[in-house]
C-alpha cells in the first residue's frame, strides 16, 4: 500500500477532479502531469480520462490511498456530475428567490462584457 500523500487540498464544493489535481500538483511544485505519472501511474495521454465520466479506476485507486478521498466522492468530481451539481443548485436558488437569481444572472451578463 502506498502512503498518504502529505500535501492533499481538501477539494472544493464545485471543484472537479482535474482541477483539484492541479491544484495538488502545484502544492509539490510540480506539472500536474509529472504528478499524475509518478502518483498515480497516469501518462500524459491519458490524462483526459480523469475527466470523464469513467475515470480510470487505477486512478482512482491511487488517489484515494494518497489522499484519504474516498472512490465515490473523487467519481463525483467529474465534470459531469459537477455541472449537475451546479445546475441543481441553481434551479433550487431559482424556485427560493427568483429575484435575487435575475440579479445574479444579470451581474454574471455585465461581468462576462468587454469594457467600452
Amino acid at each position: 500500500m502506498n502512503p498518504r500523500w502529505p500535501l492533499h487540498p481538501v477539494p472544493d464544493k464545485y471543484e472537479t477532479l482535474i482541477r483539484w489535481l492541479e491544484r495538488t500538483a502545484a502544492a509539490y511544485g510540480v506539472s500536474m502531469a509529472v504528478f499524475c505519472r509518478h502518483a498515480l501511474g497516469v501518462e500524459r495521454q491519458e490524462m483526459c480520462r480523469l475527466d470523464s465520466t469513467d475515470p480510470p479506476i487505477a486512478a482512482l485507486f491511487a488517489i484515494e490511498a494518497g489522499s484519504g478521498i474516498p472512490i465515490e466522492q473523487l467519481q463525483d468530481m467529474t465534470h459531469a456530475r459537477v455541472f449537475a451539481r451546479i445546475w441543481a443548485d441553481l434551479e433550487d436558488m431559482m424556485k427560493l428567490d427568483p429575484e435575487a437569481f435575475a440579479r445574479m444572472v444579470e451581474s454574471m451578463k455585465r461581468a462576462s462584457q468587454p469594457g467600452d
